[in-house]
């Protein structure tokens, strides 16, 4: 006590118990973060935080308390990934509240980040993919044929507008997404929050005339006009409703099913996208940024073990170079 004294780090009590606090943090932040993103954050805090934690003075929280509220939650079968992610919501509270002064240091920090096992990645074979594209309807055939050579995420997809599409140019520009709220949907930043774009093949390109042609027609015997701010994938025929990204799962997953396709998911062919480009050829960049990734770092951790086509290629190149070295000297 001296000693934080001396430091200026002996504080006041409070008042604050955990379950306050946290409430106080979400409400502050809440401005700041993407849409929906804080009502999934209450429901966190409401499940997991506040039963074990919640009645705590934010003062007498301990690290062991951190460490034994880690335990409750595993022994409650909540998975090693979920109590990391609701750990970095409390952190980040405590975090916010030593800044106000509210409490001389976070315990949080002195208890390890609970990490799940990293996800198995599995991609469907190409000759699924492209069985789904073929018994799907013409708009879902441009969605799943978007998601996979794209690797666009379904949020995006759903909030993609004609505007974001230059059919003579055979590109889109992502530059936003959908995001889930209560009651609907909200248009958003993408999830990193960047803006780019991707170069679109000649048959894609011919897929989305089509498209395009079928929106205008439906749009005109219902007397309203297609606008550029239209949606690709709307469920009115102005292109003004979008498809909701739940409704879009729930569209690939019948589909999926009548086709006996077990275990696939709409987020698989994404990872398609990735591991089929870095293992025939794509460089690591080039995936990352037609992917939207905000660096290199995450598609390399995760599509690593994918390149095995790759590295046998350079294994050949490299053979090569030295074999004509040798012949070349040796004639």
């Amino acid at each position: 006590l001296v000693v934080e004294a001396g430091a200026q780090r002996a504080l006041p009590t409070s008042g604050v118990v955990v379950e306050q606090l946290l409430a106080r943090y979400i409400a502050s932040r809440a401005t700041a973060w993407a849409p929906g993103a804080a009502e999934a954050t209450r429901r966190r805090v409401d499940h997991h935080i506040t039963p074990p934690l919640g009645a705590i003075a934010i003062e007498r929280l301990r690290p062991v308390d951190v460490e034994h509220w880690h335990a409750t939650l595993r022994t409650a079968g909540v998975s090693e990934a979920s109590i990391g992610r609701v750990h970095d919501v409390l952190r980040a509270a405590l975090n916010w509240a030593e800044r106000l002064e509210l409490i001389g240091r976070n315990p949080a920090t002195k208890v390890d980040r609970p990490r799940g096992a990293k996800p198995a990645i599995s991609p469907p074979a190409a000759a699924d993919i492209v069985r789904m594209i073929t018994e799907a309807s013409v708009p879902l055939a441009v969605f799943l044929r978007l998601a996979a050579l794209t690797g666009a995420r379904r949020g995006q997809l759903c909030g993609l507008h004609w505007s974001d599409v230059d059919l003579d140019g055979a590109t889109i520009r992502w530059t936003r997404s959908l995001a889930k709220v209560p009651g609907g949907v909200v248009e958003k930043e993408t999830k990193t929050g960047a803006r780019w774009q991707v170069a679109l093949d000649h048959a894609t390109v011919e897929l989305l005339r089509t498209h395009r042609r079928t929106c205008a027609e439906a749009a005109l015997a219902a007397g309203v006009a297609l606008s550029g701010d239209a949606y690709l994938f709307a469920r009115d025929p102005a292109g003004r409703l979008p498809w909701h990204p739940d409704g879009a799962s729930q569209r690939f997953a019948l589909l999926r099913d009548r086709l006996g396709l077990d275990g696939v998911r709409l987020h698989d062919l994404r990872h398609w996208m990735a591991t089929e480009g870095l293992g025939h050829g794509g460089d690591i960049e080039t995936v990352a940024a037609r992917g939207g990734w905000a660096n290199t770092t995450t598609p390399l951790e995760i599509y690593s073990h994918f390149q095995p086509a790759r590295d046998t290629e350079l294994a050949r190149k490299l053979a090569q170079r030295l074999d004509d070295k040798a012949a070349s000297d040796g004639g």
